[in-house]
């Protein structure tokens, strides 16, 4: 392998790594353009060659995938309060049971869905052990819930 091989490679992985931290897909088109001209070099194509398949994959992946993806997971780019939901947003509405008293001002511990959350009220409501809570919102790393029908 020669080191243009270890060039493409290193565009994949660290634009790959950028989107996955950014998630804005510009770095994704960069990562999809760098495996294809990897692929080329694979094949052996000329350094020209894969540089142009480069730019052709970049401008058309630019162009179509990042509005397409925009407009399927409903991302607005220049509003500041669009938040992308994350799989902890997955929790609110849920209910889960109490596996440890909670009661205002001293945290205890839900289960929702399966995993333990550490938990709190935001009321003064003493929440039981084995009652069934409906988790309103996240606070951190802290689920806050109530009892289910208060």
């Amino acid at each position: 392998m020669d080191y243009i091989t270890f060039i493409w490679l290193a565009i994949v992985i660290i634009f790959a790594l950028v989107e996955i931290n950014t998630i804005t897909f510009y770095s994704l088109c960069f990562s999809i353009a760098g495996l294809v001209a990897l692929i080329f070099n694979l094949f052996n194509a000329s350094l020209i060659t894969q540089l142009f398949v480069f730019v052709i994959v970049l401008a058309i992946t630019l162009i179509f995938v990042v509005p397409f993806m925009r407009k399927t997971l409903k991302i607005k780019v220049n509003d500041p309060n669009q938040s992308i939901p994350t799989n902890l947003d997955l929790v609110i509405g849920k209910e889960g049971v109490c596996s440890e008293k909670i009661k205002l001002h001293h945290q205890g511990a839900v289960k929702v869905g399966g995993k333990e959350w550490t938990a709190i009220v935001d009321s003064d409501e003493n929440i039981n052990e084995g009652d069934v809570v409906i988790v309103k919102r996240i606070d951190g790393v802290k689920v806050v819930v109530t009892k289910k029908g208060a």
